[in-house]
């Protein structure tokens, strides 16, 4: 949701409420959203594999 959203207010010329908007920080540091978007591919890339082995046994 954090790069859906920063991507989104990019684009906003207006003020934009920071508290609604703040996103993960990491000792004070905000990773950018391709960094956001490879972690959740590679966390749901090692699920979907952990899954397919699991359920593709025959026992």
């Amino acid at each position: 949701m954090d790069a859906l959203r920063r991507t989104i207010t990019a684009s906003f010329s207006g003020p934009v409420t920071p508290r609604l908007f703040n996103g993960p920080t990491w000792g004070g540091w905000a990773p950018p959203v391709a960094l956001e978007l490879a972690l959740i591919t590679v966390a749901g890339l090692v699920m979907l594999v952990i899954g397919g082995r699991r359920f593709g046994r025959s026992d």
